[in-house]
């Protein structure tokens, strides 16, 4: 069953710019809803959960790679299987680059572990610093934020550790070939073009040997993207798995 306010792609196979114009409007009507924006700010609902942390990402990633010679169409699911979004990919630039033509995408979010805290604290208040300084009172319960000063590089060696996590929580389980890993980095504030390039270096450095095709970070503060690592593709039987049966298809509404 789609999630409410979600039908419109919920299972749905849609043209990649066409899965973004719904998105978009989906999100729009949450937030223009009575109570949307504390419902997406502390993400009460499953859609609000599920919009800003796959639907969203999702779109941004359609967006920055959709183009001249690649068309993508996707089918995102609202479950909790494993694969958040089904692509395909024609066009010429799909032989140029050695992309396969059919491929799972798996979202994920690099985030502090008390940004959780710092929402909270926004949502009463108004404001919020770092997550990093933000805490909960253990006798009143009451959530507290302070300011707090980075040093130089701090910024971006916190998101090394948080995107760290995010595929370490992701590496273990399996996948069926070829999957592609989505991480959505949740900054603490905008990152230097150098803090931003320190920061893929780093993770380049570690993490050569992924279970996943392709790993991609996005992050929607400063506007950033970038392809971690990517493996050449060779032809997998599991393609074929992959591809949904017209009876799944009529079951979904795709």
């Amino acid at each position: 069953m789609a999630i409410s306010g979600l039908e419109s792609i919920d299972g749905c196979m849609l043209d990649g710019l066409e899965f973004c114009a719904r998105a978009y409007a989906a999100f729009d009507a949450i937030r223009n809803s009575r109570g949307g924006v504390e419902e997406l700010r502390m993400r009460k609902t499953q859609r609000a959960k599920k919009i800003v942390e796959e639907v969203l990402p999702l779109a941004r990633y359609v967006q920055m790679r959709y183009g001249p010679g690649l068309r993508i169409k996707l089918r995102w699911r609202g479950g909790n299987q494993r694969g958040d979004a089904y692509l395909t990919w024609e066009g010429a630039m799909v032989t140029a680059l050695r992309i396969p033509s059919h491929q799972l995408l798996e979202v994920t979010t690099a985030v502090h572990p008390k940004e959780y805290l710092a929402r909270e604290h926004l949502n009463e208040t108004g404001h919020a610093y770092a997550p990093r300084s933000t805490s909960r009172d253990r006798n009143t319960g009451k959530v507290i934020s302070e300011p707090s000063v980075f040093s130089d590089r701090q910024l971006a060696e916190e998101l090394v550790t948080q995107v760290r996590s995010a595929i370490q929580k992701k590496r273990s389980r399996q996948y069926p070939r070829p999957t592609s890993l989505l991480i959505q980095c949740v900054l603490t504030a905008p990152l230097l073009d150098d803090e931003w390039d320190y920061a893929i270096r780093e993770l380049q450095k570690s993490e050569e040997c992924l279970p996943f095709r392709e790993v991609v970070l996005l992050a929607s503060i400063g506007d950033r993207f970038a392809i971690l690592h990517s493996r050449k593709h060779r032809h997998h039987r599991s393609n074929f798995r992959m591809q949904p049966t017209a009876a799944r298809c009529a079951r979904r509404g795709g």
